[in-house]
């Protein structure tokens, strides 16, 4: 017998003695068919459930359809196929091969289903548009759950398959909306669990959108869509990014400095050899193999009056998204739900180092470029006694610019609305790496603490101040998704804010809490009048 048939045998073996096993909360039935998870202390949890069918062949740049039926019991133990993407050394490299088929979500849940249905916490991943997974080890939804919430997550598409615009594709089905199909598979995904999450304990009409970076920057997203209006009621946005930069760029019109989604396409086109803007040449970019469209140094617009253009991403289409980010905020269009907010205090993307963002940064005048024409005061509020070196500048003030600010900004629009909105900052650095965190906490590196994966990424260096932080992070987020106010008996108490009072959280680099005026002000006074400009 050949090994790949003994293989099958065993695997087979072991999910009819694991259904043997399974408890009866193990089992849940759904508008799909009966589904099957494993519990593992105390949680159970359910696992590559499809929630649209599979974008491949004609799906392929469509919007998500409604997923198929199954007879019998469906095995939920394994994560489903992360979404295309390239896999880059130090970042996804850990995730399985990568596919087309991508669209499932996975649940966490305390076994014993309580009689009153629980809140749940939607996590949508970041990873600048372009790469992310649910299935990384650092998303894994025990911890949330243990503390009786319902936790999702789930893949979208990302990159070209997510985010991409063809004049060929605007004329098919012209009714369907166009473009950000990443954000249709997490719309499709939210409407999924409406339908579903009772079955599983949870609340369909007490459910929060968190994510991080590109996550973030979704769950903003979701804000701003008259189409995922109500299938969200709170939301966590961390490190979510300039406001505005995501949302920008139109589906077919070019904008000074920035070419329509629709010129990135025919760009990627030719550089494919397909031309037109035809059925032919729409039939001839969906036969290309996945592996073509990966690779983003091809297939940019050849405007040489742009400068520093992205490969895509999110697009104004006119139906997923209705209007510039900024605009909506400022005009107060956006669908109204309480609001967490925030960034960590070194916050910058990971392309963008210290010293060197955007090819500035060797002088300190460099360095403060991007804030013309306010350069003196910003050099004023982050170097007021001239000691700083320019590196510690760039990098303080860019994150500052990059994430730190803008976070700030979306409080004050909230705030602005009379909704309820917590501003946070995660400053706390692990002893072991002080040496390397020299000018504040990096992007992404609350997340670990959030979901109290720490080992998944510091291994057996986790602290007993590591595990507080986490413990910490943990019920604030958690209370704020039950009852949308993150306080509790045992908290540092963390206010509202308002613009006038400009009160934040701060988780502190020695591992406490301040809660207070933000001592940050009047260098984001200073970023953001620059910042008006970007807007």
């Amino acid at each position: 017998m050949k090994i790949k048939s003994k293989l099958k045998i065993v695997v087979s073996i072991a999910i009819v003695l694991l259904s043997l096993t399974a408890n009866a909360d193990d089992t849940v039935k759904i508008k799909q068919g009966t589904l099957r998870g494993q519990t593992t202390k105390g949680i159970a949890s359910f696992l590559g459930i499809p929630f649209a069918k599979p974008p491949v062949g004609d799906l392929r740049w469509r919007a998500p359809q409604a997923p198929e039926s199954w007879s019998g019991i469906r095995f939920a133990y394994e994560f489903g196929t992360n979404c295309m993407q390239s896999i880059r050394p130090g970042s996804n490299a850990r995730m399985n091969a990568p596919s087309e088929d991508c669209l499932y979500l996975n649940v966490w849940r305390p076994d014993k289903v309580s009689e009153k249905p629980l809140p749940v916490m939607v996590w949508i991943y970041g990873g600048a548009w372009l790469g992310g997974g649910s299935s990384f080890p650092e998303y894994n939804g025990h911890a949330l759950a243990s503390k009786d919430i319902v936790f999702v997550s789930f893949n979208y598409r990302v990159g070209r398959f997510g985010f991409f615009a063809h004049p060929a594709l605007s004329k098919e089905f012209p009714d369907e909306p166009k473009g950000n199909y990443g954000l249709m598979d997490q719309i499709a995904a939210l409407k999924w669990i409406k339908e579903n999450i009772s079955a599983f304990g949870g609340d369909p009409n007490n459910v929060t959108n968190f994510g991080e970076s590109a996550g973030g920057g979704s769950v903003e997203a979701m804000l701003q869509s008259p189409m995922a209006a109500g299938l969200f009621h709170k939301a966590i946005s961390q490190s979510s990014g300039p406001t505005g930069v995501q949302t920008g760029r139109m589906i077919s019109e070019d904008q000074p400095g920035r070419p329509s989604a629709e010129s990135f396409g025919l760009a990627f086109a030719k550089a494919k050899g397909i031309e037109g803007n035809n059925e032919n040449a729409l039939n001839l970019l969906r036969a290309l193999p996945a592996e073509e469209f990966i690779d983003f140094s091809e297939g940019l617009p050849e405007k040489p009056d742009v400068t520093n253009v992205r490969w895509g991403g999110p697009m104004i289409d006119g139906k997923v998204l209705t209007q510039q980010e900024y605009k909506s905020y400022t005009e107060g269009t956006f669908n109204k739900v309480p609001l967490m907010t925030g960034a960590t205090r070194g916050d910058l993307p990971g392309p963008i180092v210290a010293g060197r963002i955007d090819g500035v940064g060797t002088t300190m005048e460099l360095a403060v470029a991007r804030f013309a024409p306010y350069q003196q005061d910003v050099l004023r509020a982050f170097n007021p006694d001239n000691k700083m070196n320019v590196d510690e500048l760039a990098y303080k003030s860019g994150s500052a610019w990059f994430m730190i600010e803008p976070a700030r900004f979306v409080a004050s629009m909230f705030a602005a609305q009379d909704l309820p909105v917590y501003h946070y900052r995660f400053s706390y650095i692990k002893e072991s790496m002080k040496d390397r965190w020299q000018y504040g906490t990096p992007h992404f590196a609350e997340v670990h603490f959030l979901f109290n994966t720490l080992e998944s990424r510091y291994g057996t260096d986790v602290t007993a101040e590591d595990q507080n932080v986490a413990n910490m992070m943990l019920s604030y987020w958690t209370n704020f998704a039950k009852t949308g106010n993150p306080n509790s008996d045992g908290l540092k108490t963390w206010p509202k804010y308002s613009k006038s009072t400009d009160l934040i959280l701060d988780f502190l680099p020695d591992g406490s809490i301040y809660s207070g005026p933000d001592p940050m002000k009047e260098q984001l006074d200073a970023v953001g009048k620059a910042a008006e400009g970007r807007k």
